[in-house]
């Protein structure tokens, strides 16, 4: 007689954990057991991918192949780190009387570390570049924070400078 190893699989569970936490446990489950055996007849160890950024990473089990009367494969599982952080952005434009000086949209974020800042004044196109308006009239300027490990956030500001009164001998 000749008896073949029954085929096992070990599977990583997916997991999750909220950016700045400690990983959680890993587990796997195993299939493929015959004759009421338990996993305890499989011995294996779990590791994940390294990085500890808000995304998506393998956790991987690893083992031997050829363990008793099992020949096992292996299969990853996916753990992802979310990014439960919101920026508290701050953006102000500009409403005035002509004066002959560029007035800038400001803006700041709570999260500084690894947040950028950028701004578009048709929703599409983003630069770092800071608008400003300096002639008289009016546009919305878009703001986005972005940071890899936190929910990007934006705002509308408005920038609008008037024409200025002139006075001409006294009179308005």
């Amino acid at each position: 007689f000749v008896i073949n190893p029954a085929a096992a699989t070990v599977t990583a569970n997916d997991a999750v954990k909220a950016y700045g936490t400690g990983d959680p446990q890993f587990t796997a489950t195993v299939t493929g057991l015959v004759n009421g055996d338990s996993e305890e007849k499989i011995t294996y160890s779990i590791t994940r991918e390294a990085g500890e950024e808000a995304g998506t990473y393998s956790i991987i089990p690893q083992g031997e192949a050829a363990q008793g009367n099992y020949t096992v494969s292996y299969l990853p599982g996916t753990f992802t780190i979310t990014a439960p952080l919101k920026i508290d952005l701050s953006a102000y434009g500009y409403s005035g009387i002509y004066d002959g000086y560029p007035h800038y949209v400001s803006a700041s974020a709570e999260i500084v570390d690894g947040t950028n800042i950028s701004y578009s004044t048709n929703g599409t196109d983003w630069s770092e570049a800071v608008p400003y308006i300096l002639d008289a009239g009016a546009f919305t300027v878009y703001v986005k924070a972005e940071n890899p490990n936190c929910e990007t956030e934006t705002a509308e500001v408005v920038l609008e400078v008037t024409h200025a009164v002139h006075r001409v001998d006294g009179i308005r």
